[in-house]
């Protein structure tokens, strides 16, 4: 079955099966690919699914300290060991995604092969049931530590993520027509839900006015022209790559379909983008 599909993310089939033994035996898993290509995306939609909580980490900001928490003076006075949590503390959660793993620091990858292992921190159990783990590959990539093969060697799944352009067409196509909860804010937050209510007939009035009339219009254009735009895509990327050696990753060109979109979303405007 095309789980994956289902939860929004496309072009993985080859994938699916690991992904599945992943979740099925709770084995580590690492997605290696380049940015833009759905690892946070699939990791955050698996998890929901599931109903499991969640907590992404980037490795590139975070420091081993932000994992734990901070030290509970009150309980060293009394010759115990407790963390005071974070916001990004996981000893409470389930499903772990470690983003930029490959831009933590050696001192990090080491302390961090006991939580992708064994389910603990410095000897301390944890929650969690899932360690995935995330990393960009590639010399245009900078701030990057080599993975040291022992801690490489801890997650049983090291999944390369395919890039939008060596998808077929028609998984192309839904890479391009998907839309996650991060895209579109203002559009989904503030101009669908009608607006801000507050502003009168100044300028500001004047612009706010536009952007909810040209809001109204977007659904009906993104449903008259949002397929034939993501064909029209699909074949930009695939020249692209073949002429001046660019590749457009998936979110890029998610992004390139709605921005088509608005540009003919305006009151005044029907017209079909040129196809």
């Amino acid at each position: 079955m095309a789980f994956l599909n289902e939860l929004g993310v496309y072009g993985w089939g080859e994938l699916e099966d690991f992904v599945l033994a992943s979740l099925l035996t709770g084995d580590g898993l690492l997605m290696v690919g380049s940015h833009g290509v759905a690892k946070t995306y699939c990791a955050c939609r698996i998890s929901e699914a599931m109903g499991r909580s969640f907590q992404k980490i980037d490795a590139s900001k975070a420091e081993f300290e932000d994992y734990l928490g901070f030290p509970n003076p009150k309980s060293l006075s009394e010759g115990r060991f407790e963390c005071v949590p974070t916001p990004i503390s996981i000893f409470d959660k389930e499903f772990i995604f470690v983003d930029e793993i490959n831009r933590a620091k050696p001192q990090t990858q080491n302390k961090l092969l006991e939580l992708i292992y064994s389910r603990q921190i410095m000897g301390m159990p944890v929650q969690a049931k899932w360690v995935w783990g995330a990393m960009n590959l590639g010399d245009e990539y900078t701030g990057l530590e080599p993975l040291d093969a022992a801690f490489a060697g801890r997650f049983a799944w090291l999944l390369p993520i395919p890039k939008a352009s060596s998808m077929e067409s028609g998984e192309l196509r839904e890479v391009i027509s998907s839309e996650g909860p991060e895209d579109a804010i203002a559009l989904k937050a503030v101009w669908l839900k009608n607006g801000r209510k507050n502003g009168g007939t100044s300028a500001n009035g004047k612009l706010r006015k536009f952007l909810e009339s040209a809001s109204q219009e977007y659904p009906r254009i993104e449903k008259d022209y949002g397929p034939a735009i993501a064909i029209w895509l699909g074949k930009i990327s695939k020249a692209f790559v073949a002429t001046v050696k660019l590749d457009l990753d998936g979110r890029r060109l998610s992004m390139m379909r709605r921005s088509h979109s608005n540009l003919s979303a305006t009151p005044e405007s029907t017209r079909s983008p040129s196809l």
